[in-house]
């Protein structure tokens, strides 16, 4: 009966905080022999951070609301992102992955596998047999048509083409909006217009979901009502990083002139 009453009391208080989004690039990147197209893997997630009691002692385990892996490819001269294959939900961090892929001529060469080895990953049960099966060997990809094929080990070709940092794929990405990466804000964490701006104006969840709630409001908000969410987040956190973040967001896609 006690439990009963503390799992009552616990979803009172609420276990979870607002959304956070969370976008990491992995590699090495990869161009092929013209520089004019860069490979890389994003791992996209969108989750709601465990607070309160949920959170101790360690931080507790956040509520995932999507994730993703994928590799792109950046047209350079472009600035276009095109998603050449879907992995899916993929379990474990970034971290724990090595992720592989270069250029074969026109074609794509990819690879991506636990950092300690499927089978030590299987044993302790941190991937699934489903996704071992799918993923355990290497693929080749025609960009231009999509499809996909098993392929033979890399061998002695190398596994990663001409170096590019990741650091120069995060500066082509910073236009990249979040819609693009498959965040679905109505679909991932439904909520009406009005608690939309609340969020916003309260500068709830991190950055990324902030810019992301721009985003999506745009089209939605007048410019009018653009400029009173930045004279309320002004007004309630000045001088704060996150509210000249926010700002600065609001600027840039509503094109609202310096005040």
């Amino acid at each position: 009966m006690n439990s009963i009453f503390l799992l009552a009391a616990l979803s009172l208080l609420g276990l979870y905080s607002e959304p956070h989004l969370t976008l990491e690039f992995a590699g090495p990147a990869a161009v092929d022999a013209a520089g004019q197209r860069a490979l890389f893997f994003a791992f996209v997630q969108a989750h709601r951070p465990a607070k309160g009691l949920a959170a101790f002692p360690d931080g507790g385990r956040p509520r995932i609301l999507y994730k993703n892996v994928s590799l792109y490819q950046m047209d350079i001269p472009e600035g276009t992102l095109k998603r050449l294959y879907d992995f899916g939900p993929l379990p474990l961090a970034r971290s724990a992955w090595n992720c592989r892929a270069f250029y074969e001529g026109d074609s794509v060469r990819f690879n991506l596998e636990p950092v300690s080895g499927w089978q030590q990953n299987l044993k302790w049960k941190r991937v699934d047999t489903a996704s071992y099966q799918k993923y355990h060997t290497w693929f080749v990809i025609d960009p231009a048509t999509g499809v996909v094929s098993p392929t033979d080990p890399a061998g002695n070709a190398p596994k990663v083409g001409p170096g590019f940092p990741l650091s120069r794929i995060r500066q082509f990405c910073e236009n990249i909006t979040w819609g693009q990466w498959g965040i679905e804000l109505d679909s991932i964490c439904p909520a009406g217009k009005k608690e939309r701006i609340e969020q916003l104006t309260g500068l709830k969840g991190n950055q990324n979901y902030r810019d992301a709630l721009v985003e999506q409001l745009y089209g939605r908000l007048e410019k009018n009502e653009a400029r009173k969410i930045v004279s309320a987040i002004r007004k309630d956190r000045p001088g704060s990083p996150a509210a000249k973040e926010t700002v600065a967001k609001l600027r840039q896609i509503f094109q609202l002139e310096d005040e």
